[in-house]
């Protein structure tokens, strides 16, 4: 069998678009209407700020395996790790992560946050590619790629676009996060937000999402989140 040709995708062809929704139709919700929103509304590879890549393995112009990485305020969210039955053992996994941590590291991201299954053969392949799990967090990883600048002290109230999902994650993981507020998501910290953030934005009974602020530092990070409008909290 020839070996799957490895390329970096981020929307706009409407043949790959359908295949990759085959890929990952499995998934159900909300993460199949995570993707749907982002092949509907994205724009250049982003979507209210957030940069989407889908990396991908190709055989006869077929997606058989992919990861995804979303990133913004230069931290990576890395997700949709998938690869097909028939395809599996023989390393693409290993190749795309590779080809995602590499490109991530060239775009100058700080770090790339993941969940998985501690112990896990996914586990022990990001261990092998240098992420080191969250002893306070069990199947929380984080690969750093580059040390953080200084946060500053101004900050302002923002309302929730998917740009602020890394960073809003990052915020949930602290290990002193215990006690911090999370707004709508149904959380209790530290825990990670990536699978949260899902949900509350793709509700299954379509309810209309409360609201959800994020205070934003100059360098991206977040200090606070509420569920009421700053200004008027009333």
């Amino acid at each position: 069998m020839d070996a799957p040709q490895l390329c970096l995708y981020s929307g706009g062809d409407l043949q790959l678009d359908a295949a990759i929704r085959a890929l990952l139709g499995h998934k159900g919700s909300p993460y199949i209407a995570h993707v749907e929103d982002f092949l509907a509304n994205g724009r250049d590879g982003s979507i209210e700020g957030l940069e989407w890549r889908f990396h991908l393995a190709l055989h006869a112009g077929r997606p058989v395996a992919n990861i995804c990485l979303w990133e913004a305020g230069g931290i990576g969210l890395l997700g949709h790790v998938y690869t097909v039955p028939e395809h599996r053992g023989q390393g693409i996994a290993s190749r795309l992560l590779s080809m995602t941590i590499d490109g991530a590291r060239s775009r100058g991201l700080l770090a790339i946050d993941l969940n998985t299954e501690p112990g896990s053969p996914a586990a022990m392949l990001y261990e092998r590619q240098g992420f080191i799990p969250r002893p306070w967090l069990p199947g929380s990883m984080i690969l750093a790629l580059a040390a953080p600048s200084d946060s500053g002290t101004e900050s302002q109230w923002e309302r929730f676009r998917w740009a602020h999902w890394p960073r809003l994650n990052e915020y949930c993981l602290q290990e002193t996060s215990s006690g911090l507020p999370v707004g709508p998501l149904d959380l209790k910290l530290p825990a990670s937000a990536e699978g949260a953030v899902l949900r509350w934005r793709f509700p299954e009974r379509e309810p209309s999402p409360s609201p959800l602020w994020v205070r934003v530092r100059a360098d991206g990070s977040i200090d606070k989140v509420s569920s009421r409008h700053p200004l008027n909290p009333i």
